[in-house]
């Protein structure tokens, strides 16, 4: 059995803190260990990955999240893809890998549970996310659960039927500038307003929101020249640190993302990651050290 393996993890133990008497949450989606000093979380698909970067001399990563959605557990697949379906068999899921949730997380190597990326707006019917995250939250009641949805999911009329899961200790969206977005009022003039106005309101007492900042180069921003994204996305981190500290609610920034995914041969720079620009990492440097000392 796999939690059986799980037993060598046992180090010092770690008690997670709510995210309200701890310092700001900043970690990244696609993770690396290059990470450590200035993250304290990641988005890991595995608790191989989670316990390594736990594990590792120095390590900063205390609030590491699991990957929920793409963790293949030797118990099942918790998303069905294309759409996001919740396999039937979650709630079985979720019992049988209870034992090892909670030692990752006794043993400080997972704080935090996530759910998935985007689920209302691919296709996960509001019941069906709640349903989750309630399994989630029984499965291991000391960890944070948290998910990202589609900022659309928040504002459009289509999904008026959504409702922020009870049971969720933090969610965020995916809002990201357009091309004629890139200046440096834009985190406070425009990302911060509609928090304010479509997701604040909407969340349960005790749910906290994270923010989502681009960290990655784009060339759909600013044709060729990818560089100039990377400095935009720097500067968009540092903004939503600053942001994230004057905003009560506000758990921490889960920036998109460290490593870089694959490209295009007919397009070498698209959608590079942050790891791939020293202005970038500069700037997630800055903006991760801001939000751990806060």
């Amino acid at each position: 059995m796999l939690f059986i393996s799980f037993c060598v993890l046992c180090f010092a133990t770690s008690q997670v803190i709510f995210v309200a008497d701890a310092a700001k949450i900043f970690g990244m989606y696609q993770p690396s260990t290059q990470m450590n000093g200035f993250a304290n979380s990641g988005l890991w698909n595995s608790p191989e990955e989670a316990i390594a970067a736990r594990t590792m001399p120095g390590s900063t990563f205390t609030m590491n999240a699991l990957n929920l959605q793409q963790w293949a557990s030797p118990w099942g697949t918790f998303v069905y893809p294309t759409p996001y379906a919740l396999n039937p068999n979650y709630q079985q899921i979720f019992n049988a890998a209870a034992l090892t949730l909670q030692a990752l997380q006794a043993n400080g190597s997972i704080a935090i549970l996530f759910l998935g990326d985007e689920l209302r707006c691919h296709g996960m019917p509001t019941p069906n996310i709640s349903a989750y995250a309630t399994a989630a939250k029984q499965s291991c009641p000391a960890c944070l659960v948290y998910y990202n949805e589609c900022s659309g999911t928040f504002s459009k009329s289509k999904y008026s039927d959504y409702r922020v899961p009870s049971t969720l200790d933090m969610i965020s969206v995916d809002y990201y500038p357009g091309q004629n977005d890139l200046n440096h009022q834009w985190v406070t003039q425009t990302v911060v307003p509609f928090y304010r106005q479509y997701i604040i309101p909407k969340l349960p007492d005790h749910t906290k929101f994270m923010f989502v900042p681009q960290a990655s180069g784009w060339t759909n921003q600013v044709p060729d020249k990818t560089d100039q994204s990377f400095e935009w996305s720097a500067k968009m981190m540092e903004d939503f640190a600053v942001a994230c500290q004057s905003e009560g609610r506000c758990a921490g920034a889960m920036p998109w993302y460290w490593l870089p995914y694959p490209v295009s041969p007919s397009c070498p720079k698209c959608n590079q990651g942050c790891s791939t620009s020293t202005v970038c990492i500069s700037g997630a440097q800055a903006a991760g050290h801001a939000l751990l000392n806060s």
